[in-house]
This record gives C-alpha cells, sequence and structure tokens, in this order.
C-alpha cells in the first residue's frame, strides 16, 4: 500500500522549469527522425516550435499546430500552419499527409468525445508508417500522490493510454517514464517536487530509474507507429467513456477540509468551529446545466441549545476560477443559505441540491461547504448531473464522493 510523505515546500517554478527543461527536452531528441510535416497538439506559443526546433534531431519542412482556445500566436516561423480547432476535429488536414504527431501534455485537457476524435483523426492523417508520440501525467501515480491539476479532465495509467492506441489502430508502443515518483523497495511514493542532488533519492537517479519504470513515474512518454488497420470507434469511445467515469469519480472524491474531521465520505464539525467544513476538488466542467447535490445534518442539539429558525448554519456554494492565471481567486455560480427553520435539529439527513449553468468551460470548480459554528454541522458531496432538455432527463457525470475515498 502506498504511504503519502510529508509535504515538503519546494519551489514549484523551479520544479516546472526543471520538468519541462530536463525531464521532456531530452525526449524531444529522441522521436523518430527525418518527419517532413509534423502536427504538434497543445503547441502554446511561437516559443513552442522554437523549442522543438532546438531539440528534433532533423529539419522539419512544415509544422501544424492545433490549438482551441488561441489564433496563431505572434512570431510564428514561416513554415507553421496555425488551425484553431479541437484537437478531436482535424478535418482541416489532409488524409495521409503528416508523418509525426505530437502531443505534449495535452491529452490531459481534452473531454473524453476530444480523446476519441484526436485518436482517430490522427491514425487518419498519418502516413503509412507514420508515428503518433505523446506524453501526458500518470493517473496511477497523480492519484497516488493525491495531485490535482484544475485543468485536467482526465489522466490515464500507462496500461490504459496503451489499450487505447491498439483501439485506435496502432501498432506495438515504444514507452518510457519520465520522472520516477515511487519507492518499490519500501513500498510509499517520493516527494514529487523534490529536485536533490545527493541522499538516496538524487534527482539524476529518479530520471535513470523512469526510463524503464513507465508505471512508477510521474509522467509516461508513447510512441506508437500507425498500422494498416481501421480504429475501432464504437470500442475505443465506450473504453474512454468508462476510464472517464473512473477518473472523475475519484477525483471528485478529493475534498479538503479546514475545520472538523472526515469520515467514510462525510465531514462534520462540532459546535463552536467555524470555516469550510468542505470544499474542492478544483475540476474542469463542461458547459451545460447542472445540479450539485449534497446532503446536510444538524446536532443532534440539546434542547438549551435550540437555535431560532432564521439563524444561520452555515452555507452552501459552487464557485469557478475566474481565471487560471491569476490564482485562486473564484467566483460563485450557485449559492444556498442553511437556516435552522430548513434542517431538522436532530440529526436527521437533509437532501440539498444546488442548481446552476455553466455558458463555458469552466476550470477549478469547488463545491464548498461551510459552518457558522452555531451547532454541530455534518455534510456529505453527493455528487453533480447534468440537466437535459427535460427536467427529468439527468445524466450522472460523476458517483458520490463517498463512493470513493482519496
Amino acid at each position: 500500500m502506498l504511504r503519502l510523505p510529508k509535504r515538503r515546500q519546494n519551489d514549484p517554478d523551479a520544479f516546472h522549469t526543471f520538468l519541462h527543461e530536463a525531464v521532456r527536452s531530452p525526449h524531444l531528441a529522441r522521436l523518430p527522425r527525418g518527419a517532413r510535416t509534423i502536427l504538434h497538439g497543445g503547441a502554446a506559443g511561437s516559443w513552442y516550435f522554437e523549442w522543438f526546433a532546438e531539440h528534433y534531431p532533423t529539419e522539419v519542412e512544415r509544422h501544424i499546430g492545433v490549438d482551441a482556445y488561441a489564433g496563431p500566436p505572434d512570431g510564428l516561423p514561416a513554415n507553421v500552419q496555425w488551425i484553431q480547432s479541437s484537437l478531436g476535429d482535424l478535418s482541416p488536414v489532409e488524409d495521409g499527409s503528416v508523418d509525426l504527431v505530437f502531443a505534449g501534455q495535452v491529452l490531459e485537457h481534452l473531454w473524453p468525445d476530444e480523446v476519441v476524435g484526436f485518436l482517430c483523426e490522427s491514425h487518419r492523417v498519418l502516413a503509412p508508417g507514420g508515428t503518433i508520440a505523446l506524453d501526458s501525467p500518470n493517473r496511477i501515480v497523480t492519484e497516488a500522490l493525491d495531485w490535482n491539476h484544475p485543468e485536467h479532465t482526465i489522466e490515464f495509467s500507462v496500461p490504459e493510454i496503451l489499450e487505447l492506441l491498439a483501439l485506435a489502430g496502432f501498432g506495438a508502443a515504444t514507452v518510457r517514464g519520465l520522472w520516477v515518483c515511487y519507492d518499490s523497495k519500501r513500498g510509499r511514493v517520493l516527494p514529487l517536487d523534490a529536485l536533490e542532488d545527493r541522499g538516496r533519492w538524487p534527482k539524476q537517479r529518479r530520471l535513470e530509474l523512469a526510463e524503464t519504470n513507465p508505471d512508477d513515474s510521474f509522467i509516461w512518454w508513447v510512441e506508437a507507429p500507425r498500422e494498416e488497420v481501421e480504429p475501432d470507434r464504437v470500442a475505443l469511445t465506450r473504453r474512454i467513456d468508462e476510464l472517464y467515469r473512473d477518473y472523475r469519480r475519484h477525483r471528485l472524491g478529493r475534498f479538503q477540509h479546514d475545520v472538523g474531521s472526515k469520515r467514510d465520505g462525510v465531514f462534520t464539525a462540532s459546535k463552536g468551529s467555524q470555516g469550510h467544513l468542505l470544499f474542492g476538488p478544483f475540476v474542469p466542467m463542461p458547459p451545460g446545466k447542472w445540479r450539485a447535490r449534497f446532503r446536510v445534518a444538524a446536532g443532534p442539539a440539546r434542547r438549551r441549545d435550540r437555535i431560532e429558525d432564521d439563524g444561520i448554519l452555515g452555507w452552501l456554494n459552487v464557485v469557478r476560477a475566474i481565471s487560471i492565471l491569476t490564482g485562486p481567486e473564484a467566483e460563485p455560480v450557485a449559492e444556498r443559505t442553511l437556516r435552522a427553520a430548513d434542517v431538522p435539529p436532530d440529526g436527521r439527513w437533509l437532501e440539498v441540491e444546488l442548481p446552476f449553468e455553466l455558458d463555458q468551460t469552466a476550470f477549478a470548480v469547488q463545491f464548498r461547504a461551510r459552518t457558522s459554528g452555531r451547532t454541530r454541522l455534518s455534510v456529505a458531496f453527493d455528487g453533480v448531473v447534468e440537466v437535459g432538455p427535460d427536467v427529468s432527463d439527468e445524466r450522472a457525470l460523476t458517483a458520490a464522493s463517498s463512493a470513493s475515498e482519496s
């Protein structure tokens, strides 16, 4: 069983730079040589093509950059074609016109239908003998580390991505790990951002061991050749939907609290405790109409501690990040005040729904409960469902957090 280490206060910017320059960059030089046309997913700016050119071993005649949210960045090299589109739709790219598809740190930002589209479309645009290359966080390790990224919609383990590539018509893959995070002898994870030069786990050792231990690494790197086999889109869709549901179920179990305690998915604070009883899990959500579901219980309270009906016991709300770039500022999209008149004082559960609507994809979404401290208060989060055009048409996006303890 994995045991989490004590958290260390390291510089996240230093680790991010190290991850990009020392961990990922050397693997660009090992991509198949001689690709004349390369399609890039997640090319975040003109700097990206400079970075790629610095490390890729041979000259490239044509780059195709694809990004859903941004138009052509300033300073693009003359040999770059920019397509503003979801990676799930590569229709502007001709069949068999690409030698290499590279999607670095982008798969985890796609919704399930986009992952299906991207893998099938990559097979279509690749020439015979072409290669798809991907790198992405390893779900097994991120879950063990209790590590969250507020923009990640889905993450895959090594066996899962290999299974998906096979369903998409790709052959036997080469897979490597980047940055090992598991000490197999002691059976525990290693601190993610500990950049040590000496000791039992110096950074050079972690880099070297990752090469042959992708299942134990924070990031996997996969390269797979295109086969003359049509993608099984139906099976691929079914499998990705299964993996997405499992991943979201786990993500929506990663709640935190400032006061009280947690047991079996229930957060409880005694009388006199004030603050956030439950908050998290900082996830992206697509546009649509939704209902967040909570269960709330107050007390049991003694007769002399009776609270007037208009007394406030706490608050429930749903918030989203104003901007990922500006930090943790949050914007409420739904709120409800819990008053004594609404919640039975004898500890019985009350089901509460918070309807809300998102007009576009939202990041770092939180479902929160706060206690006023006026009485003992317990809260459980029971998931979020999408509401269709017919109010009775609900599709469960996640299962209850109590079903998946983090």
